[in-house]
């Protein structure tokens, strides 16, 4: 899947960054994207497909970018109507996410759990390939009860403790089928 995935188009240079983060806030909600150092703008390379699920409810994003950050404040989260969780895959690249006073490094085939009400900032060091599920707050709060999720703790690739949880989830991106952006 992946190297098909490399032979789709990418978005590149100034004209391609605005569309990616267009499509990106689509998406995923308002974010401030800053471009790759050095060259920024000129240098920007990036794509964005559909993940298609299983279920009507499963909705995702493929996002690849050489992003140096990105960061949504609280201004941004007033400015949306997005109230979901994200449950984000590191397929490529590392990343290292910031959310309410908890870090989180990403490796390759690394889970986090996100929150769109809270502000959070992702840091990329290259490019970055990660595969975004949009799971419904409240029909994730339905099958929890009063349970806690903890956010912005990664389940490790490697980490046998996480295993089952990692399975599960990899199952629910397996399930999702790439589809490309409607322009």
């Amino acid at each position: 899947m992946h190297n098909a995935w490399q032979a789709e188009p990418l978005y590149q240079g100034p004209q391609g960054f605005e569309a990616w983060h267009h499509d990106l806030g689509e998406k995923c909600g308002t974010f401030h994207a800053e471009p790759p150092a050095g060259p920024g703008l000129a240098s920007f390379t990036g794509a964005m497909k559909n993940l298609i699920g299983p279920h009507p409810a499963l909705d995702g994003s493929r996002i690849i970018s050489n992003c140096q950050h990105l960061h949504r404040a609280h201004s941004d989260i007033r400015a949306d109507d997005k109230d979901f969780f994200y449950l984000v895959l590191q397929v490529g690249g590392s990343a290292s996410m910031c959310q309410a006073d908890n870090r989180a490094r990403l490796g390759k085939g690394d889970l986090v759990l996100l929150d769109t009400t809270q502000p959070c900032d992702f840091y990329f060091d290259s490019l970055s390939d990660q595969m975004s599920l949009i799971i419904p707050r409240q029909a994730l709060r339905q099958r929890l009860g009063q349970r806690q999720l903890l956010f912005n703790r990664p389940l490790a690739a490697n980490s046998a403790l996480d295993s089952m949880a990692r399975l599960m989830s990899q199952r629910l991106f397996d399930a999702a089928r790439l589809q490309p952006r409607e322009t």
